[in-house]
């Protein structure tokens, strides 16, 4: 769905005032001639007051054409100001010339990335020279036509030596070392994560075959993109832990170029032998050498020390429990009363109860987990869901009389029935032989969520 115009101009506003400039929407300037004329998005350099930008906004369907910005240049030369146009569709090659002509600043909003981009411009002020985001936009719409290109490859893959094939296969490749020198030339000006991602993904996907090199070195480029995205944005790491654990981590012998590139050893020779055998375990294994290099530099981020816990537990040795354990009891000293990160790290240690071999070990961590749980209640007595979480903590533990008391709190306490509340005390109450009181809960479960999907109709209509 395309912006409407006064959304439109709110865009290119936030534009120019990122770019440094301040700006007033729907404006009135007295041009030499004497006549009123109303610019939709003005900028006015926050250093040299005289040098001005004035926006016209066009919200439409249809390209812009070369009548429009011939009639805007001649209204912007009256109120002395650099000419700009800001279109929701695009511009005809009639107005990109006449554009290139008068040294005007085009501006589009793309859809996809939610923003405005500049597309053309002749270099009449030097703020507005090509900046890291306009080359990004160009690198993927460069890709984007590559890949559509190579679906017509796929199409011509019986005529591998036609003429067709060969120009569309070179316009590909084309198209690919476009897209990877533009990213290149964003990050010489502005080292930026998304940017590094991108370029990582380049050279981890199929679109690295188009390129000139062997697709061996690509591997490790674009490890080290992801590499250069995580030291860039550090306080980023969950989203660059992922690609690096596991879209770039398929090849075990990767592990060894990681380390070159951090210069770090993830692992000792001992469980560098026994993690060869288990993927799912190096990969944890590599997850938690970053967390902990992380940490390091920020020993007060609790997401971090709940993400380690979370790995540790999964690695499942004895020794990670332990470590794991530790991690929650860190997330806990950092941020003691959120009922949030409390009940997160309750449920941690329900997990390592469960993973847990000896039996002692098995009821400290649920003891813990119960404990903290009762403290989230305290906490939000009036939340039901908090009372929930302590009923199923006993009943995983095996204390069935106390799951069932802390649910029929928890439904005592709710506005609306929580039907799947109902229906596990159902199950307990079956479990201790009481079928009357298990089939009564059953019927108020199944009314229960006939009305929260009626509810959920209504709403969805209304």
């Amino acid at each position: 769905m395309k912006l409407e115009l006064e959304g439109l101009k709110r865009k290119v506003s936030e534009y120019f005032e990122q770019c440094g400039y301040i700006t007033k929407l729907n404006s009135e300037l007295l041009g030499s001639s004497g006549f009123l004329h109303k610019v939709d998005v003005l900028a006015i350099d926050k250093r040299l007051s005289e040098v001005r930008i004035a926006c016209k906004c066009q919200a439409g369907t249809f390209p812009v054409n070369e009548t429009s910005l011939l009639s805007w240049v001649k209204i912007c030369e009256d109120i002395h100001a650099v000419p700009a146009f800001a279109s929701t569709s695009n511009y005809a090659d009639s107005a990109l010339k006449a554009a290139e002509k008068f040294g005007f600043i085009l501006l589009i909003f793309d859809e996809e990335l939610d923003s405005i981009v500049k597309v053309e411009t002749k270099p009449v002020l030097s703020d507005f020279l090509e900046d890291s985001r306009i080359l990004v936009y160009r690198a993927d719409k460069a890709l984007s036509r590559a890949k559509k290109l190579i679906r017509k490859l796929g199409d011509l893959s019986s005529e591998e030596k036609s003429e067709e094939f060969k120009k569309i296969r070179s316009e590909v490749e084309s198209l690919c070392r476009e897209a990877e020198s533009l990213y290149k030339k964003a990050l010489e000006q502005k080292p930026d994560k998304e940017t590094w991602l991108k370029l990582g993904n380049l050279y981890s996907s199929y679109l690295a075959e188009y390129l000139p090199e062997d697709y061996k070195k690509y591997e490790k480029e674009a490890i080290g993109c992801y590499v250069n995205a995580l030291k860039e944005h550090i306080k980023d790491f969950p989203v660059l832990l992922r690609k690096l654990g596991l879209e770039t981590f398929h090849k075990f012998e990767l592990q060894q170029k990681i380390e070159e590139l951090f210069n770090v050893a993830f692992t000792s020779p001992i469980e560098y032998k026994f993690l060869h055998t288990l993927r799912l375990r190096r990969i944890e294994h590599f997850q938690i050498s970053l967390l902990k290099m992380y940490l390091e530099k920020h020993p007060e981020d609790v997401e971090a020390w709940l993400s380690l816990a979370d790995h540790y537990r999964k690695v499942g040795s004895p020794r990670s429990l332990s470590e794991s354990e530790k991690a929650c009891e860190k997330a806990l000293e950092i941020d003691p009363n959120n009922p949030a990160i409390i009940s997160r790290v309750s449920k941690q240690y329900i997990y390592l109860a469960e993973s847990s071999l000896q039996k002692d070990k098995r009821e400290k961590f649920f003891d813990k987990a119960i404990q903290l749980l009762k403290k989230c209640c305290e906490l939000e007595p009036n939340r039901p869901i908090r009372w929930i979480d302590l009923a199923e903590a006993y009943e995983r533990k095996g204390s069935f009389d106390e799951a069932r008391k802390y649910l029929e709190k928890a439904i005592k306490i709710s506005e609306t029935p929580y039907w799947s509340a109902l229906k596990k005390l159902g199950d307990l109450h079956f479990l201790k032989g009481e079928k009357e009181k298990a089939l009564e809960c059953y019927a108020k479960a199944i009314d229960a969520k006939l009305e929260f999907k009626a509810r959920l109709k209504l709403e969805r209509e209304g």
